[in-house]
């Protein structure tokens, strides 16, 4: 598993073509496209002219809607239909380019949104009610279905993010190994696997994180990438 090295490190709201061009000058060769990046139209022929082995991840593309948040295990149908539709069309660039693999989130137990117009925040605030967490994870298998067909027509590996926080815990789906290893006994197929996220998994799993690391490693074989950020020294 080699590094790639994210466009995340850059401002918020900055263009993916500068930072690519600062990337290219420092010699890198291997870039996933993160998801703060403003929204810029015809991407497509100005990232292949570049010389990078890519990968993509979530809101990459950015939405033509800045507050727009991707929830796929949502239970408001138009929510989890324009979800699922933006991340095939990201899915579709990603193949378009060339890239390794494309990464993303499989949702929250309620409708999230910006905790603030600062560009500075990349946090959420949720609604107190949430859905039943079988019922969002419910949705989360349907809506990773149609997206792992659009990436087998496409010819793209898919992983999806584990997920933890601090301060949401009960907002998020994927932190357990759990509803880890349900994913994989559900879906097959050699496109779909897992973006570790080393982080989010300490979190979710600190008070037993051995035990828990110890299981999660009898999938490693589906471990698709690991997201090495925020570790502390883990």
């Amino acid at each position: 598993m080699t590094p790639y090295i994210s466009t995340t490190f850059s401002n918020y709201g900055s263009s993916i073509l500068d930072v690519l061009a600062l990337l290219e000058q420092e010699n890198i060769h291997k870039v996933e496209l993160g998801s703060i990046h403003r929204y810029e139209e015809n991407l497509t022929k100005p990232l292949k002219s570049f010389n990078f082995e890519y990968a993509s991840h979530n809101f990459f593309p950015a939405h033509k809607n800045e507050h727009f948040v991707v929830n796929i295990a949502s239970n408001v149908a138009d929510i989890r239909r324009q979800s699922t539709n933006y991340l095939k069309d990201n899915i579709s660039f990603a193949a378009d380019i060339g890239a390794s693999l494309f990464t993303f989130h499989p949702g929250f137990l309620s409708t999230p949104e910006p905790s603030s117009d600062s560009t500075e925040n990349y946090d959420f605030k949720f609604p107190k009610k949430q859905i039943d967490r079988q019922e969002a994870f419910k949705w989360f298998l349907e809506s990773t279905e149609q997206l792992l067909s659009h990436a087998e027509n496409k010819n793209i590996k898919i992983a999806i993010e584990t997920q933890g926080s601090k301060t949401q815990s009960q907002q998020i789906l994927f932190s357990t190994n759990e509803e880890i290893a349900l994913l994989m006994e559900t879906f097959g197929s050699a496109y779909l696997g897992l973006n570790l996220n080393l982080a989010h998994f300490y979190i979710a799993n600190q008070e037993n994180f051995e035990e828990n690391f110890e299981k999660i490693k009898k999938h490693s074989s589906r471990i698709f990438a690991m997201e090495l950020s925020h570790t502390d020294g883990i």
